[in-house]
């Protein structure tokens, strides 16, 4: 799984293998059917999606402490986590990568299931502050499955 990740960039920049990737876990996808519906979103479940799919969103979907869902596209949540518990995490991602834990994938940017060696990621990922914001986004209940890590944005 590892290699995969790590040496599959260029084909998972070809959309079609997206799609193909996504019509044999359709079963999967399936329950993405009512919130498509719900919020308007005119696209098959295994298309991939951009942003313009989500500009014709309900107002009232915006859970973040300042309006910057609608206005900007991302939720800020003061106060869930302080300086000192970012810079700890920050650290033990540091660490894992230094003991070979942990390693970027094929982008050089971003490193997958980190929670799975960090243990602070693990606890933030099941904060009840970011659960309910989520949960208030989709309008259902949110399970955490993954963790994305980046050293420096994403630029997406």
């Amino acid at each position: 799984m590892r290699f995969f990740d790590r040496y599959t960039g260029f084909w998972r920049r070809l959309k079609l293998f997206y799609i193909a990737y996504n019509l044999l876990k359709y079963n999967k996808l399936s329950y993405l059917k009512p919130a498509f519906k719900k919020y308007g979103v005119k696209r098959p479940i295994f298309f991939p999606l951009h942003s313009n799919h989500f500009e014709n969103l309900p107002q009232a979907l915006d859970h973040s402490e300042d309006g910057s869902w609608d206005e900007k596209g991302y939720v800020v949540l003061r106060s869930l986590l302080s300086i000192q518990e970012v810079d700890q995490i920050n650290e033990d991602v540091a660490l894992a990568i230094e003991r070979k834990e942990l390693d970027f994938n094929y982008t050089g940017r971003k490193i997958h299931f980190a929670y799975e060696k960090v243990e602070k990621i693990r606890h933030v990922m099941r904060h009840p502050k970011l659960l309910a914001a989520l949960q208030g986004l989709i309008g259902a209940k949110v399970v955490p499955f993954q963790s994305i890590n980046f050293q420096y944005g994403s630029e997406q």
